[in-house]
């Protein structure tokens, strides 16, 4: 956490002027508070590397019908099969699964001034966590709901993001097992997650070639982890810390380095930190035509 907060005040001490794309943009884990425009088109990959040889991979596209209105999908795949133990069990857990979302801007980012946006969407994921002991599993695929509001908040050289966010997962997960062995019907699963989104974005170099941020989302309802001691659910902190290049090649192209501990990169998965409080290293590259 203590990295974390240096990384927020290190950007917040960084010079130049937070630029357009990256109000367009956003960050990893915190969507952005301005549209695409009017018929641009943006592909991104994200893939996050994590202790154990386990990854996540994500694709996300956007279309923008209006200057003021965006369309997006996504496909994420989580997996952390072979991790450490969890309460002594060794276990295969992923998850996986297509997103798709409307972006409405009820006011943009320019200049000095602010704006906020709305990002309602849905998520179909398929989760399941296995308890190799046992031959236990406990998942299904469930539809969650999410919502984001983005709201931008320029500062001199520095881009402030505040960005309330949800996703209604289910209470309870059903169980299954081998015959023989007595399961309950369900365990608890993570139920609706609401967190509060904030970070940061600063450019770094004059030319605004170079961009540096961070974020953290506090979580005010819900659980978003597992105790790696208990096997039980529990609460951590999502963040996020990174350094973006803008690119160019013939088109508004950018290349992410960073570290989190975010399962994934949709709004579901960005609120769920991963197990045994693993910390991931991520590497993002977008291209906007």
């Amino acid at each position: 956490m203590r990295h974390v907060v240096l990384v927020l005040a290190l950007c917040a001490l960084a010079a130049g002027v937070a630029s357009s794309q990256d109000a367009a943009l956003g960050i990893p884990n915190q969507k952005s508070p301005n549209a695409l425009g009017d018929g641009d088109i943006r592909a991104t990959i994200d893939w996050r590397y994590w202790d154990g040889g386990n990854d996540t991979f994500s694709f996300l596209g956007e279309y923008g019908l209006t200057d003021r209105l965006d369309i997006g999908v996504a496909y994420v795949t989580f997996d952390n099969a072979g991790e450490p133990p969890i309460a002594g069990a060794l276990r295969a857990s992923d998850l996986s699964g297509p997103a798709v979302w409307v972006k409405y801007v009820g006011r943009e980012v320019e200049g000095n001034s602010w704006g906020w946006t709305v990002v309602p969407g849905v998520e179909f994921l398929d989760m399941e966590g296995t308890n190799t002991a046992i031959g236990a599993s406990a998942g299904d695929q469930e539809t969650v709901f999410t919502l984001e509001v983005p709201i931008g908040i320029p500062d001199g050289d520095i881009l402030w993001l505040v960005n309330p966010k949800l996703a209604a997962f289910p209470d309870t997960a059903p169980v299954r097992g081998p015959v023989g062995v007595q399961l309950p019907a369900t365990i608890d699963s993570f139920g609706t997650i609401v967190g509060l989104g904030l970070g940061v974005i600063a450019p770094i170099s004059e030319n605004e070639k170079w961009t540096v941020y961070g974020d953290v989302t506090p979580i005010l309802a819900g659980d978003n982890s597992i105790d790696d001691s208990t096997n039980g659910l529990a609460v951590q902190l999502p963040f996020t810390a990174g350094v973006r290049r803008q690119l160019g090649w013939g088109a508004e192209s950018s290349l992410d380095v960073f570290v989190t501990n975010c399962a994934g990169a949709t709004t579901a998965t960005s609120l769920i930190a991963a197990p045994d409080r693993s910390v991931g290293w991520g590497v993002r590259a977008s291209a906007t035509w």
